[in-house]
């Protein structure tokens, strides 16, 4: 959690921060800078192909800056991404941008980036994604990647990867722009889902490569390769699985790469977290989790490093594409939340001004999935609504904010506040 103030201020003459509209990319050119044609990087085709995935959409925000012969750096506003040109890699100065895009990748985790304009550089740049610890929920940082989306609009990624755990980022070199999308490679499959008492849930390991059972992560740490991201449906060897473990609430049976879990024969609002340990190079480890959620009816918050909340009493309505429920924690009307969405009951929806969380804790303390952004405007929060499981009588789900805001009117004035959470809830449909 951090404070902040919201400010107006003028950016670095030649650095600019943009909301408006990018042009889908076309394919890539042999660059503007004269010169000869510089190489381009490719794909290797001896390994499965790719899948073809729509181009991403404009999501909001771009920066931009002139960039020349002399190299220069550029980094979106929230450093997810940044783009480090070495000196001759362009030839003259030219507009480069960053814009934020819808993520069309199967394997991307959050939002992926359009960078322009759409050409070959003559020397290879750097970029680098920071990734957070919301990132690592679910498994291990060497499991993480950079993929870009090709001519055929298929997403490959890029081998030999530089990782740096201290500073908590990815990085890869290239010699093309273009979109790009950080990424998980391996992954406990369901990740994040919703149990009733006593239920079975099969659980099983897989990568969205083809690899063999020698060496898990060679897709990503082969320099020099790039390989095609598949579907997801790849089984882990059983020969690359270390064993299964379970902290929390049920049972665990795993047999190589797939499991069974057993939820509880009570409710409990703390998630299981099954995890699986797989064999490395050289003696390492790594650790891809889920967690399964068997909780009672309510809306339950976990908001930056406090216990969790349950607001237990829920009324609520699905009906006509709007969906709207909320909770309150008892009978003195404190605290309460209110999750609406628009659209399809079920399924993983980022926040946007038709899918929203409220939270209040008191008269005065107001939470929302919206945050500050250093324009002064506001941004929909960064993180998911996942509607799980719809039955008869309830919606079940988690969400994630990792970004949000707060509001504590005082008599001296309005804080603000920048806030984490992540959230579970069965919510009655009552109407």
């Amino acid at each position: 959690m951090k404070k902040y103030i919201i400010y107006c201020a003028s950016m670095l003459l030649l650095l600019a921060c943009s909301k408006d509209p990018v042009s889908n990319p076309t394919n890539p050119g042999n660059g503007n800078g004269g010169g000869g044609n510089p190489p381009t990087d490719t794909v290797d085709n001896s390994a499965a192909k790719g899948i073809v995935r729509p181009i991403g959409e404009f999501a909001g925000y771009s920066v931009s800056r002139t960039i020349g012969p002399q190299g220069g750096k550029l980094t979106f506003m929230d450093s997810r991404i940044s783009i480090e040109f070495p000196p001759e890699a362009l030839l003259v100065p030219q507009e480069i941008k960053i814009a934020k895009i819808t993520n069309t990748n199967l394997a991307g985790l959050g939002a992926a980036f359009r960078i322009t304009p759409q050409q070959a550089l003559y020397k290879p740049a750097t970029i680098t994604f920071t990734y957070t610890d919301h990132d690592l929920l679910h498994t291990f940082p060497e499991a993480l990647g950079i993929a870009f989306q090709d001519d055929e609009r298929k997403w490959a990624a890029v081998g030999g990867v530089t990782i740096d755990k201290q500073k908590k980022t990815v990085s890869i070199k290239t010699r093309r722009l273009g979109d790009w999308s950080f990424f998980e490679s391996i992954f406990l499959e369901p990740n994040v889902s919703f149990a009733e008492l006593g239920e079975t849930l099969p659980m099983a390991v897989k990568c969205y490569f083809d690899v063999d059972d020698k060496d898990l992560l060679a897709p990503l740490t082969t320099a020099g390769k790039n390989s095609y991201i598949r579907s997801g449906q790849n089984d882990i060897s059983a020969k690359l699985i270390a064993g299964w473990e379970l902290a929390g609430p049920g049972a665990i049976v795993g047999n190589g790469a797939h499991g069974n879990y057993t939820a509880p024969n009570a409710y409990n609002n703390q998630p299981a977290t099954v995890a699986v340990r797989l064999k490395l190079n050289n003696g390492a480890t790594g650790l891809v989790l889920a967690q399964v959620f068997t909780a009672q009816e309510g809306i339950a918050i976990k908001l930056d490093n406090d216990q969790w909340q349950l607001m237990g009493t829920t009324t609520g309505f699905s009906k006509d594409g709007k969906q709207q429920f909320s909770a309150v924690a008892d009978a003195n009307g404190y605290p309460t939340s209110t999750l609406t969405w628009l659209g399809e009951p079920t399924g993983d929806k980022p926040w946007s001004t038709t899918v929203f969380f409220e939270y209040q804790r008191s008269s005065n303390y107001f939470f929302k999935s919206f945050y500050a952004t250093a324009g002064g405007s506001a941004a929909p929060s960064i993180g998911n609504l996942n509607v799980l499981r719809k039955t008869k009588n309830f919606l079940m789900g988690t969400f994630k904010l990792s970004r949000f805001s707060s509001q504590l009117i005082l008599e001296s004035g309005v804080e603000y506040e920048e806030h984490e959470a992540i959230g579970v809830f069965k919510v009655r449909i009552t109407i």
